[in-house]
Formats: structure tokens, sequence, C-alpha cells
């Protein structure tokens, strides 16, 4: 079945990557979704008559408000075809179990006897540990008052344990040919496919889905939004199959120690989660970290296989509303820090993951060409024809010369349309708060000096909702969001009449702490877009004024150059935050 105001009678686009496509229903074999959709409209068909289709209103067009009468919008015209109707996750629930189905016809909460105990059970469960559950149902007030049908901890976890489950745990074990570790490597995991599907097919998430990529225009003016409101969107959907759905992969990662006085044991966690859910709704040292890197994104390549098939050939699933869809696995987002982009970039520690900058360039207010993955696979390919990759040292000396990590196989390198210029993000908590921390506050800390900064700050009045620093701000090692916020907020007007600084200096901090603001906003226009370009040229050409001052200072003393990495970075904000979003 189609959407409302997609025609596509008479047009039959064939899928280069999969051509034969099977009906999600009876599995006859047709040779594109074209005929897959002609065969399920048909008088005869094997899908039967379902409810009409609700499509959620994505939020570019619902968080208009008053004063942009103006918004208007326009869905891609040949995505999110419907194949059919499946099953979600309540409706396997009601098949999961002969005995309880019949059960559940007389009472929907079975096992439990009424809705009050399944919120007891429910909160008991969350909050209390097995002996604490134990416990609570042998307290004296039950022998006077109705106790739970359930009897232990054992019989209600139990309970629990019948209802239909998310993807199952897998363990496998990794080893390094010819390289002994102190350990095993334990890669713990779920299918990836079997992850997206989960999120994809659950009802509570039905009415803040979105499907396909969409225009909005304010006036005459584009805005963008989530993922679906930027030409990428588009310019994925164009390459899929007619009909197809996106089923948008993003990605978090962060190295977390997990012993560090015995024996310095460390995870990796991989966070996945789908972008279609609207976000309104949080050995000798360089060869071991050679082989560190090597082994994440094997990994990697463990985990997403199947992602990678679906994202190839397709994969028929159920969304919330229980209707089939043709859907694809993009790899759009990828949110890291520094070291773990560049781990994922495959280039160097002082090269940059996102532009073809290297160190002497960090210090320019000019936007480099993006570091694409096609440049990276290219340079890796042409090291490999050359040098064997398995010659460790050789082949690290001839890759840090071209600037890369040292890693051969990518874990995106077979993932169509996965390309780490786009789907690597700065965040903000890394970017730009542990910036403005390691670095203007810093500046204005030499530059004011402490003990002035700190009065300024201990003489602000207090003021609802606004952290009051009684101690001042020098001695802060660590902060949180919140506070980063509170002294972004007040640092330009807190130095601005200081005996030391100059118009200059806080000019250049004024336009940083702008950018910064800037960059948060959760939905950008071309408008804005070029502010935030304004805005970094702006500081770029009073930053002049932060090195005469002396405000730079290291370890040895004066710094006189602005090799920052983090400030190349910014350009990711601007300048291929531009690039993101129109597709270029």
């Amino acid at each position: 079945m189609e959407q409302p105001g997609c025609n596509v009678t008479g047009l039959e686009i064939h899928s280069q990557n999969n051509p034969v496509i099977k009906c999600p229903n009876c599995r006859t074999e047709f040779a594109s979704n074209i005929a897959v959709l002609d065969h399920l409209n048909n008088e005869d068909s094997c899908w039967s008559n379902e409810p009409t289709y609700r499509l959620p209103i994505p939020p570019g067009f619902r968080r208009a408000d008053n004063t942009q009468a103006g918004v208007t919008g326009q869905y891609h015209a040949r995505s999110g075809y419907l194949f059919g109707w499946g099953r979600n996750i309540l409706e396997k629930m009601k098949d999961h179990d002969a005995d309880q189905k019949r059960r559940r016809k007389i009472n929907p909460l079975y096992p439990f006897v009424d809705q009050a105990e399944w919120q007891l059970a429910e909160f008991i469960a969350q909050r209390l540990t097995q002996t604490d559950i134990n416990k609570f149902l042998k307290l004296d007030w039950f022998k006077t008052r109705p106790r739970p049908s359930f009897k232990s901890a054992d019989q209600l976890f139990g309970w629990i344990n019948l209802l239909p489950g998310g993807p199952e745990w897998q363990s496998t074990t990794l080893e390094f040919l010819n390289y002994t570790t102190q350990r095993p490597i334990e890669l713990i995991w779920r299918d990836d496919l079997e992850v997206a599907q989960d999120l994809f097919v659950n009802p509570i998430f039905a009415n803040h889905m979105i499907y396909d990529p969409h225009l909005v225009m304010v006036d005459a003016e584009r805005k963008y939004g989530e993922f679906f409101s930027g030409e990428r969107a588009f310019f994925i959907q164009n390459k899929l199959p007619e009909g197809a759905t996106m089923v948008l992969i993003m990605l978090v990662s962060d190295k977390t120690p997990v012993t560090r006085l015995m024996g310095g044991l460390e995870m990796h966690p991989i966070f996945l989660t789908i972008s279609n859910i609207q976000s309104e709704f949080d050995v000798h040292a360089d060869f071991q970290m050679l082989l560190h890197a090597c082994l994440f994104h094997k990994c990697m390549d463990i985990i997403f296989a199947k992602c990678k098939v679906a994202m190839k050939t397709g994969e028929y699933m159920p969304d919330p509303m229980g209707y089939i869809q043709h859907c694809f696995t993009p790899l759009v987002t990828y949110t890291a820090d520094l070291p773990e982009a560049q781990l994922i970039a495959c280039v160097t520690k002082n090269a940059s993951p996102l532009m073809m900058a290297l160190q002497k360039d960090f210090r320019t207010s000019l936007l480099f060409p993006p570091q694409t993955g096609t440049h990276t696979l290219r340079l890796i390919y042409e090291l490999c024809a050359r040098v064997d990759p398995w010659s460790v040292p050789l082949f690290q000396h001839e890759a840090k010369a071209l600037l890369l990590s040292s890693v051969h196989q990518p874990f995106w390198r077979d993932w169509n349309h996965a390309d780490p210029r786009h789907f690597l993000v700065s965040d903000m908590l890394h970017t730009g708060h542990k910036f403005f921390g390691d670095h203007p506050l810093k500046w204005c800390k030499e530059v004011v000096g402490e003990e002035e900064l700190d009065a300024c700050y201990k003489a602000h009045h207090k003021h609802v909702g606004t952290h009051h620093f009684g101690s001042g701000v020098s001695h802060i090692s660590q902060m949180t969001c919140h506070e980063h916020h509170d002294i972004e907020q007040t640092m330009v007007a807190t130095i601005a009449s200081a005996a030391n600084t100059t118009p200059k200096f806080v000019q250049a901090i004024r336009m940083l702490t702008k950018f910064i603001y800037q960059a948060q906003s959760p939905v950008h226009t071309d408008s804005s877009l070029c502010a935030m370009v304004e805005s970094l040229s702006e500081f770029h050409r009073y930053k002049q004024a932060i090195l005469e001052a002396g405000a730079w200072r290291g370890k040895k003393g004066t710094i006189n150059n602005f090799l920052i990495l983090k400030m190349e970075l910014f350009h990711s904000f601007a300048g291929v935050g531009i690039h993101f979003w129109l597709g270029l």
C-alpha cells in the first residue's frame, strides 16, 4: 500500500543490489518494489484491508509558533511505502504463550491481579534488590492485609521473564595471532539489526516516529532540524529502491575504565539508537595502540554486520503501528570525543578527523576540504598495495607519514553511504563547553588575575536557576555542563571592566562565547549557519589580542600560537555544518 500523495502507476524501478524482491507476507518473488505494491493492492492480495495508517507529524512542522505563519513543507515523493501488516511487540506478546493468551482474555494484566498490583510489582522490581523484595513480602503488614499474588522475588522475576525479551546478549572471544594478551579479549554484544528492529517496532514510539525525508520552509528560508530535514537524507533516499524506508543508525561510544588499581581493566561500550525516533522524546606501546585500534574496528565489524547487509539489500520490518516497511539502515550519526573520533576516522592524533587540516593549520581561520571516507580508503588501499599491513613496524611507519592510524580495515568501509565526514559529529560537551573551560576560562584567569576574577564571581547576585560561585571559579577543575553554561553566560560582562583587559581581548572572548551559544541551537536555518561562520571569523580577527596579553600559557611558559585541534573542529559546526545540511 502506498502513502497518500505517492503516485507509482506505470513506474518500475529495479534495485541493482537486490534484483529479486519477495513479498513480506506470502514470500512470492517479484522484480521490484513497485511490483510488490501492485500485488498487495490487488483485490486478491495476501494483505487484508486494515485501518488507515496515521503518519506522525515531524517536529519541523509542529514546532512552528504563531509568529511563523509561513511554514510549509514537502515529503520525499518515493519513500516510506507500506508493504503489508506485521506484528509489533504487543501483537507478539498476545501470541507468546497459548495459556497466557486464554487467561488474558479474562484479565489483560495476567498473571497480576489488577493494575494496582502491576504498578506495585514494577516499583519494587526496579528499585529493590531480590533480598529486599523477599524481606518486603514477609513484613507483618501483610498478616492483616491482602498479600500480593507473587510470594517471592523468584516468582516475581519468573513472571517477568515469561514476557518476550529483547535481543539476546552474545559473547565472542577474540585473540591476535602471534601476540599474547594478559587476559582474554571478550566481546559482549547484541545483534545490531535485532536492536534496530526492536526500537523500530516498539509501539511506545508510534506517535514520535519519522519515516520520510522532508523539506521545511519558513517563508523563503529553509529550516534544518532532525536529520530527515537535511539534504543528506534526500541524497541517501534517492540511492535506495523506490518505497524504501531509512532506519537511521546512531552510535555513541566512550572508553570507560572499570578498574584503576587492580589491573587497569577497560571496557568500550557502544550505544545504538535510531534517528527515526524524534529527539523530543540522553608490546611496544605504539604497537599496543595499533592493535587496540584494529581490535575496535574488528569488533564493530562483528556487531554491525547485519546492518551493513540490510543497508545493501533492505529488510522488511513492521513499524510501531504494525505496518511492514522496506527498511534500509544507513549510519548517520556517531557521537564520540576527539580521541575516539580520530580512532573511528583512522587518522593520527595530530590530524583532524573531519578536515584535511594538518597541525600547522589549526591556527588559521581557513575552512579546509573535508576528510572524506573515500580519500582515507584510497590512501589505505594504496598503502596496503605497497606494504603488508601485518608487517606492523613498517606499515605503522608508512601510515604515520600519511597521517593514518595504521588501521587497514575500517568498520565503515563496506557500509553503504557511511562516511566519517558525515556521521562523525562534534558534541557540544567536549568541543564547546570543555574547550571553554580548558582555554578561554584560563585565558581570562591569566589576564584578569585569579583573585580579581574570583572576587567578581563571589559578588554576583544570587539568582534562581543560575549557579552562584560563592568560592570563585579559579579552583574548579571539573564542572558539569550546567556550570559551564553559567560561567559562559557571565564571563564577558565580568571581564569587560577589568583593569588588565583590552577591548580586543574582550571582543575575542565575546565572539567565541557567542559562537558556542549559536552552535547549541536545536534548529538551524541558512542564515543562522552563516551567523555562526561570521562569529567564528570575528574571533579569528581579534584572537591575536589573546597572545599579546600573554594569556595562553603552558607548562614551559607563554605559548605564541593557537595549535589547538578542538579550535579547528569549530569549523565542523560552522563549515562542515553547512556541508552536512546541504549534502555537499
